[in-house]
């Protein structure tokens, strides 16, 4: 294989790594991305702390509005055709 084609190749191979771990890191607000990379490297309780603190407001709520329970859901035509409780 030529360098040409091999600088292709880890070029592309570089891109196809990469790529899904900027486009996860994306789905969080700015502001958090840059609170926890202020963090740093450490992992100790102060740090533990501070992302608690940072993700706590994401999660406040019950989930009610979110979730929708739905009970003895028919899937077809026999009585036995249920998911229960």
């Amino acid at each position: 294989m030529n360098s040409g084609k091999m600088v292709l190749t880890l070029i592309i191979l570089f891109s196809v790594i990469v790529t899904p771990a900027i486009a996860q890191m994306s789905i969080y607000p700015p502001d958090i991305s840059q609170k926890i990379r202020a963090l740093g490297m450490n992992q100790n309780p102060t740090v533990i702390t501070a992302v608690r603190e940072i993700y706590t407001p994401l999660q406040e709520g019950d989930g009610k509005d979110v979730v929708k329970i739905t009970r003895d859901f028919r899937y077809g035509t026999d009585e036995r055709h249920r998911l229960e409780e």
